[in-house]
């Protein structure tokens, strides 16, 4: 009687939970028919447009389309968080984005052209997300309705809402905290004060004994200060940010939302589009300003709270 070991039956039902699950992403994007006509088309199935469109498809007297450029989200890539890496290197449902030059930042780049890639697959960029999750900063949403205009949108309105998709139903935790599941640091702080940081525990603390020597800031360029530790020598650490940093994969607010009659406004707070008929954005694009937290939380309640906001318009609560 033949027999393998057990790493081998591991491997064997890995490949076969893999490949169950390809063949669900694969089937997820198989449609090749469409209706005529729809009473809703939502283009775009990221983290918004894909609950834009889960929602309002709870309606059984209205017809969804929605609309993805990419195709099936991948059982290796997407599937497994720690293969997030390997996303952009090997050209895995990615829309090949790059940011204009800018001269604090990203220089080490060719032209300065800092490299910013979208998701581009059922998900949109939460299927490239690592499985980050933060809410943000009360602050930030008080400072959309409150400097913006944006109705509606404050911290007050907007906890309910996450509150609800959220559907948090572990015990403890809604016990300890029934308001608010956790929150984040209210303090600022400056760039320029945190690299400083990095490198003082780089440098002179006992962490110092188990790293090899930091590179100079000669190395990419950059100004040094005979005579001082690098944690001491600002315009070095100004200009090594100004050479290192990079795009987190978090670009938000092209298409601002808030008081109508501001210039720099491009929808209202119902989502609408300036000088357009039936026409909203429900995505990240819409922020004021972005949220101080991973954009993924707050572009999600965009679009469930804009569902629901198309939902009472049209009655389609009833």
């Amino acid at each position: 009687m033949a027999y393998i070991s057990l790493l081998s039956y591991k491997i064997l039902v890995l490949s076969w939970i893999t490949a169950q699950r390809q063949l669900i992403h694969d089937k997820t994007v198989s449609r090749t028919q469409w209706d005529k006509s729809y009473d809703f088309i939502v283009v775009g199935a990221g983290a918004a447009g894909a609950v834009v469109a889960n929602k309002l498809s709870e309606c059984q007297s209205v017809r969804v389309l929605l609309l993805e450029a990419g195709g099936a989200q991948s059982a290796i890539y997407n599937d497994i968080p720690g293969m997030v890496s390997k996303i952009y290197t090997d050209n895995v449902n990615k829309w090949k984005y790059y940011n204009e030059p800018h001269d604090n930042y990203g220089q080490q780049y060719a032209g300065g052209r800092v490299p910013d890639q979208r998701g581009k697959t059922l998900g949109g960029s939460t299927a490239h997300n690592t499985m980050y999750y933060n809410r943000g900063n009360r602050r930030d949403f008080d400072e959309w309705a409150n400097t913006y205009g944006a109705v509606g949108w404050s911290y007050r309105d907007v906890l309910p809402v996450f509150r609800e998709w959220e559907n948090n139903t572990d015990p403890v935790i809604v016990a300890n905290n029934p308001d608010y599941h956790g929150t984040h640091p209210e303090d600022q702080v400056n760039i320029v004060d945190a690299v400083r940081m990095q490198f003082y525990l780089l440098e002179v603390t006992d962490m110092a004994k188990y790293i090899q020597p930091l590179p100079s800031f000669a190395d990419i360029g950059c100004p040094v200060c005979p005579g001082k530790y690098m944690y001491e020598c600002s315009e070095g650490l100004k200009c090594y940010i100004r050479f290192n940093s990079l795009s987190s994969y978090h670009p938000a607010g092209s298409c601002r939302m808030g008081a109508i009659e501001r210039p720099d406004v491009v929808v209202d707070p119902q989502l609408r589009v300036k000088g357009a008929n039936n026409l909203r954005v429900c995505d990240a694009s819409v922020f004021p300003v972005i949220p101080n937290a991973n954009t993924a939380a707050a572009a999600i309640t965009v679009g469930y709270k804009c569902a629901q906001i198309i939902k009472d318009y049209y009655h389609l609560n009833d």
